[in-house]
């Protein structure tokens, strides 16, 4: 997974794959696929989440109510 920044600074999350399809004689990569999944949404998702969680945590303990 890698995390770069578009030409407006947005910040995006990539997940990239590669493999080598085919070599010539000599060992050397002559064809590779490569596939990237942009899962900026799905990380943003999961930092929202946990946000969410800590906040609902941090809330039980200072009502004294929930598991802690």
């Amino acid at each position: 997974q890698v995390n770069l920044r578009d030409r407006a600074g947005h910040r995006l999350s990539l997940f990239i794959r590669a493999a080598v399809l085919r070599r010539d004689e000599a060992g050397t990569p002559v064809q590779a696929l490569v596939v990237i999944h942009d899962v900026t949404e799905r990380e943003a998702a999961a930092e929202a989440l946990r946000k969410a969680q800590a906040l609902l945590t941090e809330s039980e303990k200072t009502l004294r109510i929930g598991d802690w």
